[in-house]
């Protein structure tokens, strides 16, 4: 060490061997004035942002799906009524023939369409991604800078939509009820749109940070998710206002748009920066990714589930899979219908909607924080223990959507419903754990396929029973939420305090050990 330091002040008589202890030192030394040295706020902000990779993204798009959202319901609704206004004015003299859609009456019927459509649409959304997102989860995972052609791809089937959806807004007269759907459902059907999405995001994300903080920064990533709903319920009811439909539509269009204009500069610089890292695994595993088949790529990411591992590892995912397909099902059914209900009890609108939407996300983004920086990072929580808060949140707040008979009554439920937003990121962080770092794209394909079946199973199934009790007891749909949450609330109950608890740990320790041999 001495040599070294007395080579530091005569550069001439460095050697060769000595050049990596220079650059040590040097490093060493610049770290700790770094560290040394203050930042103000303008300074902690540009860090802030510049660390940032998919999480603009996941807001940006999330604008536009809740905004879509909406709009498509308030927009079929219109057509629904013109429909009706056609049908029932068939009269001698039609101008004297009036139908006025805001009736009770007349809502229920609307109302009953429009879940039908809503039901075959989701059944259309939702089916395609069951194949696609395998594949292009494995796709992506055989070359890690594949992540961003899957964002882009997913993104412009959400521009695809919105540019048909505008067209037919511009069109002289209105187009049925059935084309409507279609041009919803169909363009983002054949790219897996939102799923596609985070799957290529938490893989992103996965790939780019260390396992033990990959629970905080996927909660993030869905606290970004979360406000991209806030801001986007927010704007739709706003833009319907000021502009109509046509604004609001085209306003999504544009996010859209800087979504992916924002990816491409964002994931492809880090992914450059990125690649001298990744080039030596990548080099490693290069001939079994050549010999992989198309057929084997959509298998892929069911054989995580699948596969042998030692000790309980494939049970536990099989359970965290469960844990996943139920709740969130439970909370996508009840989204699914909550604005043609707050529309029939309360008779919202558009605006009144998305303040209470705005102010639902919200809860769920600040329950994000308070969960992934407060109790997983600080305090040291286990997955188990915050997915249970989760669980225990989302049944309590469905027996008060039940209950509630007034508008304080549905902005009550939003703050009992404040630890929600972890049914999403707690399977998924614990799946990543007990899996190899080689797998993390299968894993959230394999879950992007979860999120697939949910829609598909829960949004027809809660469309349904919400259209054949809705001029009787149209709560029924909350009961059906607070009993999907029950089977995750007891399993997440039994991994803590149970013998789950010493599975996880033999899973997560056998998992490291692999990491570890595959890195050597």
């Amino acid at each position: 060490m001495i040599k070294e330091m007395a080579s530091l002040d005569n550069p001439d008589e460095i050697t060769p061997k000595d050049e990596s202890s220079v650059a040590f030192i040097a490093v060493e030394s610049g770290v700790k004035d770094e560290q040394q040295k203050p930042h103000n706020f303008y300074e902690n902000s540009l860090r802030i942002v510049k660390s940032t990779s998919v999480e603009p993204v996941l807001v940006l798009s999330m604008m536009t799906v809740a905004i879509v959202q909406v709009i498509s319901q308030s927009w079929l609704l219109r057509l629904a009524c013109e429909e009706l206004t056609a049908s029932e004015c068939n009269a001698t003299h039609p101008e004297s023939c009036t139908v006025n859609c805001n009736l009770q009456e007349t809502q229920v019927e609307l109302q009953r369409k429009v879940a039908e459509v809503q039901a075959w649409r989701s059944a259309i959304e939702f089916s395609l991604p069951l194949v696609l997102v395998p594949f292009l989860g494995a796709w992506s995972d055989a070359e890690k800078n594949r992540r961003l052609p899957v964002i882009l791809y997913a993104l412009v089937g959400r521009i695809a939509q919105l540019l048909l959806v505008i067209l037919l807004l511009l069109l002289p007269s209105a187009p049925s009820l059935l084309v409507a759907g279609l041009c919803l459902a169909v363009p983002v059907a054949v790219t897996a749109s939102s799923m596609t999405v985070d799957m290529a995001a938490y893989s992103y994300i996965s790939d780019t940070t260390a396992k033990k903080i990959r629970t905080v920064r996927l909660g993030l990533a869905n606290a970004c998710w979360c406000l991209g709903s806030v801001l986007g319920l927010l704007m739709s009811g706003l833009l319907l206002r000021l502009g109509g439909e046509l604004l609001a539509f085209t306003t999504a269009l544009g996010l859209q748009i800087l979504a992916c204009l924002v990816s491409v500069w964002r994931m492809k610089k880090l992914s450059e920066e990125n690649e001298m890292s990744s080039e030596v695994e990548e080099e490693g595993d290069m001939q079994e990714k050549k010999q992989t088949t198309h057929c084997g790529l959509i298998l892929e990411p069911i054989s995580v589930a699948v596969a042998k591992r030692p000790g309980k590892g494939r049970i536990l995912i099989l359970l965290m899979l469960f844990n996943m397909f139920l709740a969130f099902g439970a909370s996508c059914g009840r989204q699914a219908i909550m604005f043609l209900y707050t529309r029939l009890r309360f008779q919202w609108d558009e605006v009144e909607y998305g303040f209470y939407g705005t102010f639902l996300m919200l809860m769920e983004v600040i329950g994000s924080v308070i969960a992934m920086s407060i109790f997983s990072h600080k305090l040291k929580l286990s997955d188990a223990v915050v997915g249970l808060m989760s669980c225990v949140s989302q049944v309590l707040s469905s027996t008060f959507y039940t209950f509630a008979k007034s508008t304080l009554g549905m902005y009550i439920a939003p703050l009992v419903e404040i630890a929600n937003g972890q049914v999403v990121v707690i399977p998924r962080a614990m799946v990543t754990k007990l899996t190899g770092s080689n797998e993390q794209g299968k894993v959230h394909a394999l879950f992007g396929c979860v999120e697939a079946v949910v829609p598909l199973v829960f949004e027809p199934l809660y469309n349904s029973v919400y259209a054949a009790t809705l001029d009787t007891v149209p709560q029924l749909v909350f009961w059906l939420s607070a009993i999907f949450t029950l089977p995750p609330t007891f399993l997440f109950i039994w991994l803590q305090w149970g013998s789950g608890k010493n599975w996880i740990a033999k899973g997560e320790q056998r998992s490291s050990t692999d990491n570890e041999e595959q890195k050597s």
